[in-house]
């Protein structure tokens, strides 16, 4: 698990550190297997995916896959995908095959680090 923590944070363009990832895999929903993890909340009626990470090689779909069943099961409308990696994600939602295909940018998030 260290491993892909560690490669995640390395390969990902935010400002968490792997304790930030432990931390957040600890407190909210997650998935663990050898090939990665993918954290995520249900907010309201919404499920949101705090972190997703999948070793290179290993397949999205199986992760994609449970959390959106998860989601509807527990009532979610709305499954959103937060990412430092836009231009990679909209490849990906754009691909047909895909397993993030059909999703679509609805918003632009702004911060200010205070």
């Amino acid at each position: 698990m260290d491993n892909l923590i560690k490669d995640f944070v390395k390969r990902s363009r935010s400002r968490y550190t792997e304790s930030h990832i432990k931390q957040a895999l600890e407190e909210n929903l997650s998935i663990v297997t050898d090939d990665g993890f993918i954290c995520f909340a249900i907010v309201q009626d919404e499920c949101h995916v705090l972190f997703c990470y999948v070793r290179p090689g290993a397949e999205l779909k199986p992760f994609a896959w449970a959390v959106e069943t998860y989601a509807k099961e527990h009532g979610c409308k709305v499954v959103k995908w937060l990412t430092h990696r836009e231009k990679a994600f909209l490849r990906a939602v754009e691909n047909p095959n895909h397993p993030l295909y059909g999703y679509a940018p609805t918003a632009r998030m702004f911060e200010k680090q205070i």
